[in-house]
This record gives structure tokens, C-alpha cells and sequence, in this order.
């Protein structure tokens, strides 16, 4: 049974950067809704690329160290940790995050596939991210009620269902003269 929790702890530690850097990509960008599964997938991928660039960068010593002595029919597990690996581990993590971060919000990886003509795809979670992004200056916008609202766009929903926007010096369209608002 000790077995188990020692495994247990060993795994843990193991998987814990990969899902701290899952975790830091949904807070850095919009992502789209996912299952258990799938997070849970997304972060043994990240994982295994942040142990890679551990092992490629700072060798091959694991954070975590475990020596089992055994004596009169007794195991005895020792478990030490390395702080220095943990940090490294962590600070990968947290650029890897970044680095996938940015890529998504700015579409990086998106452009360059389609360039490639690979794809028609875009990286980012939503339309409105993908029509809002880049938009710097007036907006127009048509209620569900037929007025219409024009003004600089500030902030905007990344959530298709709710379909929020922010509009700095904004004004209603008049539609008997559309150049002029009214109050």
C-alpha cells in the first residue's frame, strides 16, 4: 500500500507541469470549451513537451528522487525533492504557456498554416475574436430591435452566446439621417 502512495506522489509530481501549463493557457487566451477528457490530454501533452525541454536544457535529473531501503521485511521509501528542478520545471511551464498563448491570440501558428495552405483554419476561440482582434476604430452595431449604435470599439465578448461589445463615444444611427446620432 505505501507502494501505491509513493507511485502516487511520484506521478503527481510528474504530470503537476503540464497541467500548470494547461491551466495558464486557458487563463492567458480563449480557448473553446472542452471536456474532462480532453483537458486532462491537453495537459499530459504539455507534459511531455515541457519535460523535453527540461531534459534538453537542464539534463535528465528528475525532480523528485525516491531510494527504497529494506530491512527486517520492512520498506522504507525515502522521498526527497530537488527545488531547483521544480522551479525549472515551473518556469518552463510558464513560457511554454506564453509562448502558446500568444501564438493563439495572435494567430500565429493559424497564419502560418495557412500560408502554407494547410489550412483555412484560424487559432483563436471565436469569431468574435478573430473579427474584433485586428479592428481598431468605429463600429457599427444592429440590435436585435433595429436601432442601430456606432461608436470606438473597446471591449468585446470572447463568448459567441453572449455577444457583448464595449463602445467608447458612442452614438445612435439615425436612420432618417444616418451621419447623425441622436441622443
Amino acid at each position: 500500500m505505501d507502494n501505491l502512495r509513493v507511485e502516487g506522489v511520484i506521478l503527481l509530481v510528474a504530470l503537476l507541469p503540464g497541467f500548470l501549463c494547461a491551466r495558464l493557457i486557458q487563463s492567458f487566451c480563449v480557448r473553446p470549451e472542452q471536456t474532462e477528457l480532453d483537458k486532462v490530454t491537453e495537459s499530459l501533452l504539455y507534459s511531455f513537451v515541457v519535460y523535453v525541454i527540461f531534459v534538453v536544457m537542464c539534463g535528465s535529473n528528475f525532480p523528485l528522487s525516491v531510494t527504497v531501503a529494506a530491512g527486517n521485511g520492512i520498506q522504507r521509501y525515502d522521498v526527497s525533492l530537488h527545488p531547483k528542478q521544480m522551479v525549472e520545471l515551473a518556469t518552463i511551464a510558464l513560457l511554454v504557456a506564453a509562448f502558446v498563448g500568444f501564438s493563439v491570440t495572435n494567430d500565429v501558428s493559424g497564419r502560418i498554416f495557412r500560408v502554407l495552405r494547410l489550412t483555412q483554419r484560424t487559432s483563436r476561440g471565436s469569431v468574435w475574436s478573430d473579427t474584433f482582434h485586428d479592428l481598431h476604430g468605429v463600429v457599427q452595431v444592429g440590435l436585435k430591435d433595429g436601432r442601430m449604435i456606432m461608436g470606438w470599439l473597446r471591449f468585446y465578448s470572447d463568448e459567441p452566446a453572449e455577444q457583448s461589445v464595449f463602445l467608447e463615444r458612442a452614438a445612435w444611427v439615425n436612420p432618417a439621417n444616418p451621419g447623425v446620432g441622436k441622443d
